[in-house]
């Protein structure tokens, strides 16, 4: 977080409710007491979050919202006090900047309110709201209430489900402690409570919860806090003795503060290193480290180090230490590059494949309540584009290097029908063959007469390319181009197929042609073309999110299902052209990529072109949309 910002500097003291890190040297997290003493009780949990329901309510009192809420960040020092650190996340709703949203998917995903994993701009004091609800549950359980094996997991049950039932996984709580905790979790920020002032004026109505109690609560479960409470009123009094009689200046106390410096930079250019910034506030000189290797710091507090890509995938640990010993708390943070939280492989400069690493952190996924999809983040770089020689068709070559030059979100899946039929009902939309008589195949029924029963999370077919375009545009959505497409599908390969070079492998990684779809289609083209020898488990249609690509990024169905519609036109010579032309010479031919339920394995090739009149639909042709990133 930069400094120059007075209102978000951690270290200014007049920042309200979150100053005094000076005051907090010998401090524990919340997450530590509760490491210490396993589930706090009752009155303890609440009394902590009352005190940083007092404190954020400061802050929310001048526009400042803290967006990094959680045990973590509640500092309960050895006198009593709880304070509220680290303004890494803040962000200043009026007449200020707005801070960067460095990692804060990947840091903080159990106490994220639902609309901070669709968009963090939009963040209120009710987000702070719900992280302190869910740090009271935290405190209560003595562990985190949403819990989930992944990032994407996690947001999924904040997004979806209810808030987990504490009463359930702790009996014996006081109806009025669960009815203000229910309340700050509540799906919609409207309602929660307005804002931590609001919280804290109904926490402090508990029967025997005062904020003035937390200390002799600790003193009694820790009987040295009470020496260490006295041994630091008598330091302070020495203090002011030797400060009246030498008569010196201000003459400061606390431990060396450390703090992450945007932006980090990370080029493959320069070698596959990434700069990570900082920076060190205190009275007396400091010993920097990052990653155990010193570093030099200059006179303002400034420090960096380049770490290699080899050290990608774990994180960058930042400690100080000034002349008197004095330590800072130490930092810690994802190293950013990443698509899936790890380098893609390949990832090296030989020339031919090679991968920008952005480090400015986007989210990793984002969610669209109005439409139900979610996205993945796709970093810029560069990529193969195209079949190598005998492979495909002559519209896929010559293979080009091709450069993805900002990133973007893609759909983790197709558009489901469940979007589908969203939009029609809000908007009026009806497609063409829907307006026909007789009716022919349509979204809503891409099978008549078959007896196929369509379910929601099936994707919507039978939607032409103009189609697509008018849902995309209503949500604020665009289709990817083939570039984007073929990259994201690429994910770092090079090879024909996502997998590998070798069809036979691509059993059990697509729904395809296969003795399922000859079981059960009459197929009308190619009927001596042989199915593929497998069973993939869909004799048609297959939901979407069946298939991930890869383990490199997180999208569905990217081979196989459905093809999909792209953006722009077709030019049969594209790539063979200086420089190659991938907007079309064609605007009534629309691409589309991927394969389908109704094609062969050898479709789902990464590099395969299918081009279509954009006003004919398919009951094999979908599409996911893209999104693009505001840098």
């Amino acid at each position: 977080m930069s400094t120059e910002n007075p209102s978000t500097d951690p270290f200014r003291r007049d920042v309200p409710g979150i100053e005094g890190f000076k005051e907090l040297v010998r401090a524990e997290s919340a997450r530590q007491r509760v490491e210490r003493k396993g589930a706090l009780g009752e009155s303890e949990a609440a009394r902590i979050v009352l005190a940083a329901a007092r404190r954020l309510g400061k802050a929310h009192e001048q526009g400042i919202v803290h967006r990094d809420v959680k045990p973590d960040n509640i500092l309960l020092s050895t006198s009593g006090e709880a304070r509220v650190a680290d303004l890494g996340l803040a962000k200043v709703k009026e007449g200020g900047s707005q801070v960067t949203q460095a990692h804060e998917i990947l840091r903080t995903p159990s106490y994220m309110a639902p609309e901070q994993w669709e968009d963090t701009r939009g963040v209120g004091p009710a987000a702070g709201v719900w992280a302190l609800g869910a740090t009271l549950a935290f405190l209560l359980l003595g562990e985190n209430a949403v819990r989930g094996n992944s990032t994407a997991e996690v947001s999924q049950r904040i997004l979806h489900e209810p808030f987990p039932d504490v009463a359930a996984r702790r009996p014996g709580l006081s109806p009025e402690l669960l009815r203000i905790l229910r309340k700050c979790v509540e799906r919609a920020p409207s309602d929660r409570y307005p804002d931590a002032r609001a919280l804290a004026a109904d926490l402090a109505r508990l029967p025997g919860v005062s904020e003035a109690d937390l200390t002799s609560a600790e003193s009694r479960s820790r009987p040295t806090a009470r020496w260490v409470s006295w041994v630091s009123r008598a330091g302070a009094l020495v203090g002011i003795c030797i400060f009246l009689a030498c008569q010196l200046g201000h003459l400061e106390h606390g431990a060396p503060v450390l703090q992450w410096v945007e932006p980090w930079l990370t080029d493959a250019e320069a070698g596959n290193l990434t700069t990570v910034q900082g920076q060190v506030k205190s009275s007396k000189p400091c010993t920097v480290k990052v990653n155990g290797v010193e570093v030099d710091v200059d006179p303002t507090g400034r420090f960096r180090r380049q770490l290699p890509l080899a050290e990608f995938g774990g994180a960058a640990r930042c400690e100080a230490v000034d002349s008197t010993g004095r330590s800072a708390l130490p930092l810690e943070r994802s190293l950013p590059a990443k698509l899936g939280g790890r380098p893609w492989p390949d990832a090296e400069p030989s020339g031919k494949l090679w991968f920008w690493f952005d480090s400015r952190a986007y989210p990793e996924f984002v969610e669209d309540r109005r439409s139900g999809l979610r996205f993945t983040l796709v970093w810029k770089g560069e990529s193969t584009l195209g079949s190598p020689e005998g492979a495909g068709g002559d519209d896929e070559r010559p293979q080009i290097l091709f450069r993805v030059p900002k990133p973007f979100y893609l759909g983790q899946t197709e558009v489901t029908v469940a979007a589908w039929r969203r939009f029609a009902e809000k908007t009026g939309y009806k497609t063409k063959p829907e307006s026909q008589t007789p009716r022919e195949s349509t979204w809503s029924d891409p099978f008549p007469g078959r007896g196929f029963v369509l379910r929601d999370d099936h994707p919507a077919t039978n939607v032409s390319w103009d189609d697509a375009v008018a849902f995309c545009r209503a949500h604020g959505y665009r289709l990817p181009t083939e570039l984007e497409w073929e990259y994201a599908c690429r994910a770092g390969s090079e090879t024909a197929y996502w997998w590998s070079d070798n069809i036979e492998e691509g059993e059990g990684k697509a729904n395809v042609w296969d003795q399922d779809g000859k079981a059960g289609v009459k197929r009308e083209a190619d009927e001596a073309e042989d199915p593929a020898h497998f069973h993939d488990g869909y004799p048609r249609l297959a939901p979407v999110a069946q298939f991930l690509v890869g383990r490199r990024i997180e999208l569905f169905d990217m081979a196989g299902n459905v093809r999909e519609w792209c953006q722009n036109g077709y030019d049969p010579q594209a790539y063979s052209k200086s420089p190659p032309n991938l907007t079309g010479i064609d605007d009534t031919i629309r691409m589309t990529r991927g394969g389908s339920w109704l094609s062969s394995l050898d479709a789902c090739r990464s590099g395969a072109r299918f081009p279509v009149k954009r006003d004919s639909w398919f009951s094999d042709v979908g599409f996911r949309p893209a999104r693009d990133v505001e840098e």
